[in-house]
């Protein structure tokens, strides 16, 4: 009787622990994929606004409006 503890244990405690590493491993892939994704936005919102303020530059000067200078 006592011997069938250990025998469980060894069975269940090694799929315990995989099942464990396998919803660790898919947690850091999400936080990675999202990591990413943020960045690649960030940039997208960078190079809009650094478009919008040379377009704004350039109306100034278009304009004849030249208060920066």
């Amino acid at each position: 009787m006592r011997g069938s503890y250990t025998i469980e244990a060894a069975i269940w405690v090694p799929i315990f622990l995989f099942v464990i590493m396998l919803a660790m491993k898919a947690g850091l892939v999400l936080y990675q994929e999202i990591r990413k994704d943020d960045s690649h936005e960030s940039l997208v919102q960078m190079w809009e606004a650094e478009d919008f303020y040379r377009a704004e530059w350039l109306e100034e000067i278009a304009d004849g409006k030249d208060s920066e200078l």
